[in-house]
């Protein structure tokens, strides 16, 4: 019934940040609905819309339309003698905020009286005396103090970043190439800077990419937060979208094959490329007996230098030394001995 839902309702939560009175009354066939929002100093009013019953389920459907935000809503009466606001609100003022939904209970607090328009004037009234016009009362404008806290819906405008975040990204979330978006909530001051932030949502594991976000999120000054002209303090929502960079290619590497022979006296062999050692070995073979050793090297495309040294039982050494270009995938193979009783090392390359 329509005079069920007539009256001055009450959120029950007094702490409330939503909507914390709905009033309704009946016009005629119609019922008219207002609305207050939680604002310092005073709350402020929506104003008002008309809704009708719905036969089907006895719930009265409404959408307001605001500067910042769309809400639609749905009113039904509970049992117990509540009545109970469910509602989904759409951002419109670029802020990036998700849209959100709400379920908010009231409590009648008194009945309202049936406005002006209904009210019926008495028969010795009705011919001699006009019914007095509504009295329109003009909302009373309270500026906030600088730098006090305000919803960014209730701004004259949200603020909005000015550049964009510098985003770090860790080495374990480019290897992993984490994916996803980050929701994030920051503070902003009176003067456009983000004083405090924090990760609402995200993907998991985040791979350090939540502290990451906050810090470039930390870095980026936004427009001055105003109401009524007054510069105040806010929060936003910023959603953070992630893009690591590309995996490095691996390099193609070739490599080098050492066959190295001794056959006598040779104390020590060593063998170096581009300066760093990559075999060095005791190679103390009696006359006759062959030492030998075989050493595959990697190496990056490109030129090397090799350096072979052999050193004998008398101190003296004999090196050689050769260049070598080597080609992704390659594979060259060297043949490098000592012949008996010294001379000259020497080397043959095999492929």
């Amino acid at each position: 019934m329509p005079a069920q839902f007539v009256g001055a309702w009450d959120n029950e939560d007094k702490l409330t940040r939503g909507i914390t009175q709905v009033i309704v009354r009946q016009e005629r066939n119609r019922l008219e609905f207002s609305m207050k929002d939680k604002a310092y100093p005073e709350d402020t009013d929506r104003g008002t819309i008309a809704g009708a019953i719905s036969a089907d389920d006895g719930t009265v459907g409404l959408q307001w339309s605001m500067p910042a935000k769309r809400d639609k809503q749905t009113l039904r009466l509970l049992p117990d003698g509540k009545l109970k606001v469910s509602g989904t609100v759409q951002y419109l003022d670029g802020s990036c905020r998700l849209d959100r939904d709400y379920d908010e209970y009231f409590v009648l607090s008194s009945k309202v009286p049936p406005s002006q328009a209904s009210v019926q004037p008495a028969p010795e009234q009705a011919a001699s005396e006009p019914l007095p016009l509504p009295v329109k009362r003009t909302p009373k404008i309270v500026k906030p103090k600088p730098g006090e806290f305000v919803e960014a819906s209730n701004l004259d405008r949200p603020p909005a970043p000015l550049s964009q975040p510098m985003i770090v990204y860790t080495a374990e979330a480019i290897s992993n190439q984490i994916r996803g978006t980050f929701e994030l909530q920051a503070s902003v001051d009176q003067t456009g800077k983000v004083t405090a932030a924090k990760v609402v949502s995200g993907p998991q594991p985040d791979f350090g990419m939540g502290p990451a976000c906050v810090q470039g999120l930390m870095g980026i000054p936004y427009s001055i937060p105003m109401k009524e002209g007054v510069p105040v303090s806010t929060q936003v929502t910023y959603l953070l979208a992630l893009n690591p960079p590309p995996l490095p290619k691996p390099i193609p590497q070739a490599s080098a094959s050492l066959m190295i022979e001794s056959k006598a006296h040779v104390q020590r062999f060593t063998v170096q490329i581009d300066g760093q050692m990559v075999f060095d070995a005791p190679m103390a073979g009696a006359m006759g007996n062959d030492v030998r050793a075989n050493r595959e090297v990697p190496v990056s495309p490109g030129a090397h230098h090799f350096a072979a040294t052999a050193t004998f039982a008398s101190g003296r050494t004999i090196q050689a030394q050769w260049d070598q270009t080597f080609q992704p995938g390659q594979q060259s193979v060297f043949n490098v001995w000592v012949p008996v009783f010294g001379g000259s090392i020497k080397m043959k390359r095999l492929q």
